[in-house]
């Protein structure tokens, strides 16, 4: 199975939510367990299930496959420019 780089996975997400800013990292340099910053004003009003459905459906199949683990924080502009300060 081939893995997806970091940058694959940003231009996936954002391909299915245009107005999201996203950052995939790989802390482990594993090229398997990434992490993820997602911030969509396509978010307000969704709790944190919802929001992570919504990225889960921007993946598609490549979180049955080629990704292993994906650790997603999901915010509104709000939030993360409060998790900024």
């Amino acid at each position: 199975m081939t893995m997806m780089t970091p940058k694959e996975i940003e231009t996936l997400i954002q391909s299915a939510m245009p107005n999201a800013d996203v950052q995939v990292l790989d802390p482990m340099n594993d090229g398997v367990h990434l992490s993820a910053v997602i911030v969509s004003r396509d978010f307000e009003g969704q709790n944190r299930i919802n929001r992570h459905r919504m990225v889960y459906k921007a993946l598609g199949d490549a979180f049955s496959g080629p990704i292993h683990a994906l650790q997603m924080s999901t915010l509104t502009p709000d939030e993360h420019k409060a998790k900024q300060s």
